[in-house]
């Protein structure tokens, strides 16, 4: 496959606590790409990457596909800090806000701020 010797190299980089390639370990359990689907997989990853304070995989996590795995308190804690960082003007963090409140019908806003 087009993207198979990739993988090898991106697990060597994420070994190595690169948060890129820890992000795209996710998208590709996440998408079954050269990996088996694994969500639980992804959302591992993702987690790492989050942690690490990757705005994509926090918008993954918080996304209605990891819903059963990702908690609605870790739901909620993530989008509360990328409503943060978009209060302080981090225009990185703009895209991810209006996929998340697109796509995350089930998280209630006010739930973040009780």
């Amino acid at each position: 496959e087009f993207f198979a010797g990739a993988v090898e190299t991106i697990k060597e980089a994420a070994s190595q606590g690169n948060i890129h390639a820890i992000t795209a370990l996710g998208i590709c359990a996440q998408r079954g790409m050269n990996l088996k689907r694994d969500l639980n997989a992804a959302a591992g990853y993702f987690r790492k990457a989050a942690a690490q304070g990757n705005l994509y995989a926090k918008q993954q996590l918080i996304s209605g596909e990891f819903q059963g795995i990702v908690s609605e308190e870790e739901c909620n804690k993530l989008m509360l800090e990328l409503i943060q960082k978009g209060d302080r003007g981090s225009l990185a963090s703009m895209p991810h806000l209006a996929t998340v409140s697109s796509s995350a019908g089930s998280i209630s806003m006010l739930s973040i701020f009780s």
